[in-house]
Formats: structure tokens, sequence, C-alpha cells
């Protein structure tokens, strides 16, 4: 930056404001200098005071949020379910280290995911490597989890995801960081019977015998189950 400034008399001075930016990804905690340097078009007597430097500490401020939607239909016991998540740092500098945990309900288990590096770990815990987040970047991932079939019909089950990044690094909002999503699940069965009889033909005065079978062919599990037989 050069700057064409005025003559100056003896004794004078001026002061020069000079803004900059500094680059969002600069690492935290690194040390920029900025030198100076004057001069005229008279001989200077002194030139040893012609340079003046300033070293500034950098500080990283990110702001991670995140989202989280499982749409609006409710999920079935016994089936899958996909939620859907959009990640992003409003904050002027980028975010490292970025890492999503999504919390899954004793009622539902990882499936598969698409996009974010996720991978299941540990107490039901789907953990999603985000790493880098650039100063205004958002991107997008889903899980999909296995929902247990004995989840009972009109229960409303909660799944929490947070993000955080590394430590040394201030997020301005925490209060966006933490995403819950209630979920109805449903069941949805299929039951099924089946009879026969026992033997060729029935003889009058004896036993005659019946095969009831009872299947659920659907993705929930069935309960309250009665069957009832008409007898001629």
């Amino acid at each position: 930056v050069i700057c064409n400034l005025d003559d100056l008399d003896p004794g004078g001075n001026t002061i020069v404001t000079l803004s900059v930016n500094v680059d969002s990804s600069v690492v935290q905690g690194t040390f920029i200098t900025n030198t100076v340097a004057v001069d005229g078009d008279i001989v200077d007597i002194d030139t040893d005071n012609n340079t003046a430097a300033v070293t500034t500490n950098v500080d990283r401020i990110i702001d991670l949020a995140i989202s989280k939607d499982g749409g609006f239909a409710p999920a079935v016991a016994g089936g899958q379910f996909t939620y859907d998540f959009t990640v992003s740092n409003n904050g002027d500098s980028d975010a490292s280290g970025v890492v999503v945990t999504d919390t899954l309900p004793v009622s539902m288990t990882y499936f598969s995911s698409a996009g974010g590096g996720c991978a299941p770990k540990a107490d039901n815990k789907v953990q999603c490597d985000i790493d880098t987040l650039a100063s205004g970047e958002a991107i997008s991932f889903s899980i999909t989890v296995d929902v247990l079939a004995s989840v009972r019909d009109g229960v409303t089950i909660t799944n929490t995801a947070t993000i955080i990044g590394i430590e040394n690094e201030s997020d301005a909002d925490k209060a966006d960081n933490t995403a819950d999503e209630p979920t109805l699940v449903v069941r949805e069965s299929d039951l099924k019977v089946t009879k026969s009889d026992i033997g060729l033909i029935a003889l009058a005065g004896k036993v005659l015998i019946y095969s009831i079978t009872v299947e659920n062919t659907g993705l929930s599990d069935a309960s309250g189950i009665v069957f009832t037989d008409s007898l001629p």
C-alpha cells in the first residue's frame, strides 16, 4: 500500500489509518508482522527511524450452526428413517476440527449415511468429521437409521445432534450448536391367518383337528392379537 502525503512542516505529523482484511484462513495463534517505511524527496539525516513494525496475534472467531430435519412423514417401527442435516459457519473466520455428533435414541440404530464423513461410534452415537468449514460455508448430509420394530404406536422420540470446533477457536453463538428433532413413530403390522384340517375326511362322532397359523408379515410388532374361530 503506497500513501502519498502532503508536505510536513518541521515538528509536524500526519496520522494515517489503514484498515486491512485478515484472511479468514489464518491459523489461530499466528503472529503477523506489518512493516511500514517512509521516504521523501529531501535528504534524510537519520534513516534509522524510517521504518516501524507492529506484530499482532491472530484469533479466530467462528459461529457454527446446525439444523436437522426429519420431514413431515412419521417413522415406521421396524422400518428406516432418514434425517437431513445442514451445518454452517456464520463467523468471520474459518473453523477447523469441526465435528458433528448425533446421539441416537435407544429405539434407533445407525444404518447408513450420505456425505459428512459419518460413522457409528460407541453409546449409539454417530460422528461426522467435517474438518474445515470456511467462513460463510454450509454443507448438507444425511443419516439413515433403523427403527426398532418394538417401538409403540404413537410414541415421539427425540434425536439430538451437536456441532463443535477445536477448543481454542471461539464460537460467537453457541445457542445454535445443538439441534433436536422429535419424530412420531407409528406401527404398520400385517396379520395373516391360514387354516387347514388334519386328516383326509371328518368322521362323524370323532375328533377333527384344525391347524391354525397366525403370522405378522408387516414391519412392526403386532400386539393385542386375538383370533376368532367361528365353528359350524
